[in-house]
């Protein structure tokens, strides 16, 4: 940059109060470069300045303007990346939280192998676990069967396994519940099933419950209507 030698040209202006003072926000910012640039451009031989003082200022302007845009494209590509990695984190966690309900509800995850897979065995949990009784099944005429069954004694946060069977010897894992009723919207109106309950908790397993059976009788079957 070429400064003018002192007392080669005397400042007509000398006397106003001039201030210079570039902006702080970066938009603000490369507009403030880019007029200072265009003013060099236009002003700048009459205040005495080269080529060389033109090109100064354009890349000035210029350099900041490129790094501002490519920052700003990295910070909205880092919005997208947070955003994805936010969805992923709840589609992970959904995942292995729908496998640690079915870790939690099998008769074979003991609370050590439970405790490998990072779930708690909440102590507080205590009591026998102990073998539902009084299962009902009763169809409705809309094709479904409501069960209920009584808890005998276990606590809450009991966990319900229910197996259903085509004609009551061979069964196979229908759900799991907390509850102690149960509505079955697969049942097929004259098509007989049977089925049983057991208690689960903290690894342990009580016994199954009497089974009960829809349209597996030669007697005619009342229908309830669905509430």
């Amino acid at each position: 940059m070429k400064f003018l030698a002192q007392g080669a040209r005397k400042n007509k202006h000398r006397n106003l109060m001039a201030r210079f003072k570039l902006p702080t926000k970066d938009g603000d910012f490369v507009t403030a470069l880019k007029n200072f640039n265009t003013a060099m451009e236009t002003h700048g031989a009459t205040l005495g300045y080269d080529a060389a003082d033109e090109a100064a200022t354009l890349g000035a302007w210029e350099t900041f303007d490129a790094d501002n845009t490519a920052a700003a494209a990295a910070k909205d590509a880092a919005k997208g990346a947070v955003a994805a990695k936010v969805a992923t984190k709840l589609s992970s966690g959904d995942v292995v939280r729908a496998y640690a309900q079915q870790i939690k509800n099998n008769p074979a995850a003991t609370p050590e192998i439970m405790s490998a897979f990072g779930i708690t065995v909440d102590p507080s949990v205590s009591g026998p676990v102990t073998t539902p009784t009084l299962l009902t099944a009763s169809a409705r005429i809309d094709g479904t069967c409501r069960l209920t069954w009584n808890r005998n004694g276990n606590v809450a946060g009991t966990t319900y396994v229910i197996e259903t069977s085509p004609n009551g010897t061979t069964w196979s894992f229908f759900a799991t519940v907390t509850a102690t009723r149960f509505n079955d919207t697969n049942a097929t109106v004259g098509s007989p099933r049977w089925y049983r309950v057991r208690a689960s908790r903290a690894g342990q397993n009580s016994a199954w419950s009497n089974s009960a059976v829809i349209y597996g009788g030669s007697s005619s079957v009342s229908l309830e209507i669905a509430a």
